[in-house]
């Protein structure tokens, strides 16, 4: 059957959460060169007994520490005194180090001393070396005096040099899996934990690449995102069910500008849900066993372990029937081990049981049938339940089912159990194995835009070097895609195979090259050698180095990272439409992935392959136009704007991105060297010198 659609497109997410982005404080200090060689210095007890005639030379750590040290390294200086009173002199360092003294007790109350101070037996004194960093290395010099007896001290503050390193190579993962990210360690020049990063420097997981198959969750705000500072962060492979393993990058870094940031590679593998049951079709009185496999992309179908649990659930048909597992029956169980039965009840009429089966991420103790929705011991199941759950990334869709219960696996598909008499027809069977729908962006050229009146991208160029836009206002799907519609008799309901090539959402990315003159379009490195003049060389520097930032008006425009700037765009769009299908509206799971495959028809409402086509023409232009509706909110949510409205903060964002960046940083090196090589063969007086 040849189907084909124009109707009008727009479009909502529900939020894939981009929170606003995170403004990072980076610190001004310098990288220093890191010499491990002092490694071996600290390690003995940081306690001193003033001693007449000392002269002694101790290494220890900038920053912070506790009273009397680290696990016997010699972060703290505890000084000790016999029957005696002395005079302290900081001779030299003083803005290194902070002397602390107390009363007897030497835990403290502590008091800041100044270069000069009296102490006594009574007193007991700290060294801090937490005021101004060192370089690599300072020298602070203190000497004991009294009327008899004088001694001295020198100590070599280092500072703790920091780097990250990975403890894993690449963590594999499957689709609804998630996983905390700490794979990573910070160490110091010395590659131990002490002394450890201090607090004023933030850690920051990012990912950069393949946001559109993974998100962060932050446990401590319970927030959604691409980048979070601090702990109780988690990856969650919730985006596209790609059909092949997908890498996944998370950059961790710190706030500290010295200190490298490294990547963390995470593998998603694509799995689905393998459901049958034995037998398929149901009399009153039967029972069925429900078998639930791994399916791969190569169509590979594996036995999950005998220590999986699974959630499963009671949707439809909910008088039809009970689950029954280990011999409790119920509508809904929660992490329980297979064999999983369901058993028909001896008086059900004609129907078909839906349920929704899936791999929960947060192992229970023990099974909890449902029986009923509001009973004293149900009520007590489901607080040991959410109190089990509770570090788990929430379900984004929570749904209703014929218990008082919310199923929250990722990971899920719904089955279908006919009872009572089946309506399939051999020559209704699909011969083939289901192809479910995919949906491409297909860019359109300005040539092809000019053509259509009623997309004329004309007063979309009005002040914009470039753009893109989704076609809203004119054919949204590609004319014509094939579908055939076929009777699954397991779900009892007339489902769709596509045939075809991807089902293509039009939109444009185009650079608009009305908003500068062709002269100061550079389409290339070689433009910057063939096409700049000389007396214009220093202006297109300047120029190049306006566009990190964006919306700035310029006389040299590159062209290449315009269309970066948009095509990010273009993938925030594939992003929306991801979450169309598979997250939108909070509601409805999985809405369009199931309205796109299986129609609402049972055989009763289409008994022929003809009412069938003619039902299954109009179910389809509906599901389409609210398709189009939905996907422009997830996308006007996503960006923060719409056709008339634009999103500053957004547009910066995208345009501070690695992708944009690193073009525009080519274009500056590019014309830095052709301004050396053209200053070789010059005098001093007939260089090129731009300020």
């Amino acid at each position: 059957m040849l189907l084909s659609s124009s109707v009008t497109a727009q479009v909502i997410i529900k939020e894939r959460v981009e929170i606003e982005p995170l403004k990072i404080p980076v610190s001004n200090n310098p990288t220093f060169n890191i010499d491990t060689s002092i490694c071996n210095k600290f390690e003995y007890d940081p306690e001193i007994i003033v001693t007449d005639g000392d002269d002694k030379t101790y290494s220890v750590w900038y920053g912070d520490c506790s009273a009397i040290g680290f696990g016997g390294y010699n972060d703290c200086i505890h000084f000790d005194f016999n029957d005696d009173y002395w005079i302290v002199t900081i001779e030299e360092g003083f803005e290194y180090v902070q002397p602390r003294t107390s009363f007897l007790d030497c835990d403290g109350p502590y008091s800041d001393e100044g270069e000069n101070f009296y102490i006594d037996y009574n007193y007991c004194l700290h060294l801090v070396f937490n005021k101004q960093g060192p370089g690599n290395m300072a020298q602070v010099k203190i000497k004991f005096a009294n009327s008899t007896k004088v001694a001295h001290y020198s100590f070599e503050v280092y500072r703790p040099l920091f780097h990250i390193t990975p403890t894993d190579t690449i963590e594999l993962m499957e689709y609804g899996d998630y996983e905390v990210v700490d794979n990573y360690e910070v160490l110091n020049q010395c590659n131990t934990y002490w002394p450890w990063l201090p607090d004023t420097v933030s850690i920051i997981k990012e990912i950069i690449q393949g946001n559109e198959y993974c998100q962060l969750w932050n446990s401590n705000t319970n927030q959604y995102g691409t980048t979070f500072i601090g702990g109780g962060i988690y990856i969650v492979a919730n985006g596209i069910r790609s059909e092949q393993d997908e890498e996944v990058i998370i950059r961790i870094s710190t706030s500290e500008s010295g200190i490298e940031p490294i990547n963390l590679q995470y593998k998603v593998r694509p799995v689905e849900l393998e459901i049958t049951a034995i037998p398929s079709v149901l009399a009153p009185g039967d029972t069925a066993t429900i078998i639930i496999q791994k399916k791969y992309q190569d169509g590979t179908i594996e036995d999950f372990p005998e220590w999986q649990g699974f959630e499963i659930a009671k949707v439809e048909g909910c008088a039809l029937g009970e689950i029954l597992v280990g011999g409790e029956s119920g509508a809904y169980f929660y992490d329980v081990l297979q064999p999983i039965q369901f058993v028909v009840d001896s008086i059900a009429e004609n129907g078909t049981v839906k349920l929704q089966i899936g791999v929960p991420k947060s192992p229970s103790f023990g099974t909890r049938p449902v029986k009923q929705k509001n009973t004293n011991t149900n009520q007590t199941n489901l607080a040991d339940k959410q109190k089990q759950r509770q570090q788990t990334p929430p379900a984004e869709n929570p749904i209703l089912y014929c218990s008082a219960e919310i199923f929250e696996s990722l990971l899920n598909n719904d089955f279908y159990l006919e009872v009572g008499d089946g309506c399939d027809k051999p020559e209704w069977a699909c011969p083939v194995s289901i192809k479910r729908p995919k949906i491409d962006v297909k860019e359109i050229n300005m040539s092809n835009c000019l053509e259509d009146e009623k997309n004329d991208i004309k007063s979309l160029c009005t002040g914009k070097y470039g753009f893109f836009h989704p076609i809203y206002d004119g054919p949204f799907w590609e004319p014509q895609f094939t579908v055939e519609p076929y009777f699954d008799s397991v779900k009892g309901i007339w489902q769709l195979n596509y045939n075809s090539d991807p089902i293509y959402i039009r939109a444009y990315t185009v650079f608009c090259p009305e908003c500068v003159p062709e002269s100061g379009i550079i389409r290339s490195l070689d433009d910057v050698w063939n096409k700049i003049p000389e007396d214009k060389l220093c202006k297109a520097l300047e120029d190049f180095e306006l566009q990190k930032k964006y919306g700035v008006d310029v006389e040299f425009i590159i062209e290449e990272q315009v269309m970066a700037h948009e095509r990010l765009h273009k993938t925030d769009f594939f992003t929306a439409i991801a979450k169309t299908v598979y997250y939108y509206p909070e509601n409805d799971v999985d809405k369009y992935n199931t309205t796109l495959l299986d129609t609402k028809y049972k055989c009763k409402d289409a008994p022929n392959y003809d009412v069938a086509i003619d039902k299954i023409q109009v179910y389809l232009d509906n599901v389409y136009q609210e398709f189009q509706k939905d996907l422009k909110k997830v996308y006007t949510f996503i960006t923060g704007k719409d056709e008339t409205i634009e999103n500053e903060t957004y547009e910066t964002v995208s345009h501070d991105l690695y992708e944009v960046q690193s073009i525009i940083q080519d274009y500056i090196d590019e014309i830095n060297n052709r301004i050396i090589s053209i200053n070789k063969s010059r005098t001093e007086e007939l260089k090129i010198k731009c300020n």
